[in-house]
């Protein structure tokens, strides 16, 4: 209230508080929703301006949609690779199921929504991996058998040579037993396991024998070092290939879930909110968003921290945050250290964004009602000093270009409950 008044002259504040007495009388009569139904109940009252189809289903579940999309995807895509194109993804995903958690929650990844994308095609990279694990594999087996029985002839001394600690006999078997394997098993690009573990195969292995029992190392082992590296290499580049396999299998799933959803005439939350938005951006957007201001002069967004990117843009579209029309009201109430839901879409830059825009117009709650003196100062004293002495500051938020903190920890006052933590009958 002392930050509302500063902003006013006295002989104004007696209208002011006649507004606020109006305001407060008539808050039981204020629209109240979610983000999803007050766009929802947009859509329906501008229907023609917003080129909304009303007759479309809401349906908040769409996991059997999601899951019939990404069969007809593994269909239309996998089942038609070469065999030995298939092994290599096989190993990644082995069936349609595993791809769908792979992928993840399409509707609110941004990486998806762009069907035409600029990457290179995840076939491509696949079949060049698959051709450099070939050659790996072929430069290898000349000295394979050698190499294996020189490290069976280590494990077989009596005494045995190694230290137990760091080269147990039964793990260098399994590992000689993977060795094998790989070279034995085309649709595997490198031994399985731990590639780093690998190394105590190679010269490495020196450095593992007891004293005055070695080493005696073998030119086999300079050449598996080197295959070794080359292997480590190709598993890095084989996450790159992940990723973009993931990213355009994401797109090409959410086309056929888009158009599944137009098929069965239905719509998630999400396309509610796609549908405002483009509705907002397009010819007719700013009679739209004029409509609505009409409609909804005052709005307040609470737990402002787990909006996401889209919903700021509608708000924006709408109220312009930056340079409000005359006689509305946009409020934004949030904590920045409260946003967990970025799973859903919650987008904190989306919030530091609004705090860039409302500059010299925004309030803060100084004083908490809710806490004893002793812990608020507790609190105070532990993220202060994680706020001076941490990369990052006390909430670990890069800082910008300028060195300034976008996310600064402000400590506050405690009104002071009349409470007391005992433990043990100790304050």
């Amino acid at each position: 209230m002392l930050y509302i008044l500063a902003d006013y002259p006295l002989a104004d504040r007696p209208h002011l508080a006649r507004r606020l007495r109006l305001a407060a009388d008539g808050m039981d009569d204020a629209a109240i929703f979610t983000i999803d139904a007050w766009c929802q109940r947009v859509l329906h009252e501008h229907a023609l301006l917003a080129g909304w189809d009303p007759r479309q289903k809401l349906v908040p579940d769409f996991s059997e949609l999601v899951k019939e999309a990404t069969e007809d995807f593994w269909r239309q895509n996998i089942y038609v690779l070469p065999e030995e194109d298939a092994e290599w993804l096989l190993r990644l995903y082995p069936d349609p199921d595993s791809l769908q958690q792979a992928v993840g929650r399409l509707e609110e990844n941004p990486l998806y929504a762009d069907s035409t994308s600029a990457s290179p095609a995840w076939m491509d990279r696949l079949r060049t991996l698959r051709k450099e694990a070939e050659r790996l594999r072929a430069a290898w087996i000349p000295y394979h058998a050698a190499h294996v029985r020189w490290l069976e002839s280590v494990l077989a001394r009596d005494p045995y040579p190694l230290n137990l600690n760091s080269a147990k006999p039964h793990r260098l078997q399994d590992l000689i037993r993977r060795l094998d394997r790989w070279v034995q098993d085309m649709a595997l690009p490198y031994p399985e396991g731990e590639l780093q573990e690998f190394g105590k195969l190679g010269t490495p292995l020196a450095t593992l024998y007891k004293k005055n029992h070695g080493p005696d190392l073998p030119e086999t082992a300079a050449e598996w070092d080197r295959i070794l590296e080359n292997c480590i290499h190709l598993k890095n580049r084989e996450a790159g290939l992940r990723s973009i396999f993931l990213m355009q299998a994401g797109q090409k799933i959410l086309d056929r879930l888009e158009a599944l959803k137009q098929e069965e005439g239905v719509q998630s939350f999400s396309d509610v909110q796609d549908r405002l938005l483009h509705a907002l951006q397009g010819p007719g957007g700013s009679a739209l968003a004029s409509r609505i201001r009409e409609r909804y002069s005052a709005a307040l967004v609470d737990e402002f921290q787990d909006s996401s990117a889209r919903q700021y843009a509608i708000f924006d579209a709408i109220y312009r945050v930056a340079d409000p029309y005359p006689a509305t009201l946009l409020l934004f109430i949030g904590d920045p250290k409260q946003s967990i839901y970025r799973f859903r879409g919650a987008d904190i830059h989306s919030y530091l964004r609004a705090k860039k825009h409302t500059a010299g117009h925004q309030y803060a709650l100084r004083t908490n009602y809710r806490s004893s003196q002793g812990l608020v100062d507790a609190l105070n004293a532990l993220y202060e000093s994680a706020e001076k002495n941490r990369e990052g500051g006390a909430f670990a938020f890069p800082p910008t270009p300028e060195g300034i903190s976008p996310l600064p920890f402000h400590p506050v006052r405690a009104h002071g409950q009349k409470s007391v933590w005992i433990v043990e009958a100790t304050e």
